[in-house]
């Protein structure tokens, strides 16, 4: 393993924050960005970056992981709020994110996704 990816996903439906399409329909609409908006947030985190950590300095590294990965999905959810497009949100951040790739429509396919 060289790398940890960190995926945050955010969805919506008709405004309706974090309401995710049934299984069936996401099987069997053909699109479902006529409906739902999805958001997905990808960082890439390579092994070597944490290794030697203390089990300490990898819990708080992972701490903050889930702060920053809340401080996006409450600006995710303000932005739907007021009308906002999320692909507006495609790479901010407070603090420059290498690796970083977001795809505001599963619907269609996600530019820059790593693989």
């Amino acid at each position: 393993m060289k790398a940890i990816y960190d995926l945050t996903l955010a969805y919506a439906h008709k405004g309706r924050f974090f309401e995710a399409p049934p299984v069936w329909e996401t099987l069997s609409q053909p699109a479902l960005d006529k409906d739902w908006k999805f958001h997905v947030h990808v960082e890439r985190f390579e092994i070597k970056e944490l290794k030697g950590k203390s089990d300490a300095e990898l819990a708080a590294w992972l701490q903050g992981r889930w702060v920053e990965k809340s401080k996006r999905l409450e600006k995710l959810q303000r932005d739907l709020e007021e009308g906002t497009d999320w692909s507006q949100n495609a790479l901010e951040s407070d603090k420059k994110v290498t690796n970083a790739v977001s795809c505001p429509d599963l619907a269609k396919n996600c530019i820059g996704w790593p693989g």
